[in-house]
């Protein structure tokens, strides 16, 4: 057998297995992927052939930078941000979005922040024209902010995967009732599990029509507190037989009534089963699955209710 010269053994890049190169790719992360892809086009054609897997994935749009950052891990994350004279916005949205090219691609948690309105048509237009005609984001949660009337942003939700999603978080400037009302008519929002939002719900807003989902939070003004809608609401939780652990929590934001301002106190008693829950008190309603019941907790400023199992016991609670 002839003796081996390791010393004349080269091999490049090119020769290279593909599998090999994309096990390579995939350890990559965002900025040396990019580094790669604009090396040729057999490099950019690998690039965009391998599934990224995220664990957050933040972009921000404002006036004057667009930043993204990311963790494929719980642990680390890092941030890349563009400014005007290192990039077009046009090619930042589009590194944003080629992470997505690969139908495999998944991101736990995605952010993104609405919060100019020409970048944020930018965005749409540049999705309408990558030549796949079904392109989906797949993202399970999805925390979503925008400033005020921003149709763009509410098209953006379109294009997640409906089922993959399972949580909106959504914020938003007050008193954005249109915008709202027409996330709600998507297919996305109709099949979230999860939805919540930290800012007060506009008036006018039907939240009867948030009981599909098996976890709420939400807000609202003390003059959009109606008794009828939060009876009709915990029936229909109750009715869905949600599994444990399911909950739905509706606090009431007192607006500022100067020194004269009255207690902080809804006294009007909510009946469920012939049941008055009053403020301070609670009570536990038997629901289709015999060992489980939902427990509906009266607060002064609002009212939450937890689906438990009647075998085991659950220490915490919403709020």
């Amino acid at each position: 057998m002839a003796e081996y010269d390791a010393g004349n053994f080269e091999i490049s890049w090119d020769n290279l297995p593909d599998w090999f190169k994309r096990d390579v790719v995939g350890f990559l992360d965002f900025k040396s992927r990019r580094n790669l892809r604009s090396c040729s086009k057999l490099c950019r054609i690998l690039v965009d052939c391998c599934p990224f897997f995220i664990e957050k994935l933040g972009f921000f749009l404002s006036v004057s930078r667009i930043s993204i950052y990311f963790s494929t891990d719980s642990r680390t994350i890092t941030k890349h941000s563009y400014s005007k004279n290192e990039n077009t916005f046009t090619e930042v949205i589009q590194d944003f979005l080629r992470l997505f090219q690969n139908s495999k691609s998944i991101v736990n948690e995605l952010t993104v922040d609405f919060s100019d309105l020409e970048k944020s048509k930018m965005v749409i237009d540049e999705i309408k024209k990558i030549t796949k005609e079904n392109f989906k984001i797949r993202v399970k949660k999805i925390i979503w902010y925008s400033c005020p009337n921003n149709l763009s942003a509410v098209q953006f939700v379109n294009f997640i995967t409906v089922g993959a999603l399972e949580t909106i978080r959504f914020e938003y400037q007050h008193g954005n009732l249109e915008m709202i009302k027409r996330l709600m008519e998507t297919e996305q929002w109709k099949q979230a599990e999860e939805i919540t939002t930290s800012t007060v719900l506009p008036k006018g807003l039907d939240f009867e029509k948030f009981s599909n989902v098996k976890r709420l939070k939400i807000k609202v003004e003390d003059s959009e507190w109606d008794v009828p809608k939060i009876q009709n609401l915990i029936m229909n939780f109750k009715r869905k037989n949600h599994p444990v652990g399911s909950f739905f929590s509706i606090l009431v934001y007192f607006s500022p009534k100067g020194s004269e301002r009255e207690e902080e106190e809804i006294p009007t008693p909510i009946i469920v089963d012939e049941v008055k829950i009053l403020p301070k008190s609670g009570h536990y309603f038997r629901m289709p699955n015999k060992n489980h019941f939902l427990r509906v907790h009266r607060l002064e400023n609002g009212i939450e209710g937890l689906v438990r199992d009647s075998n085991e016991y659950i220490e915490y609670f919403i709020l």
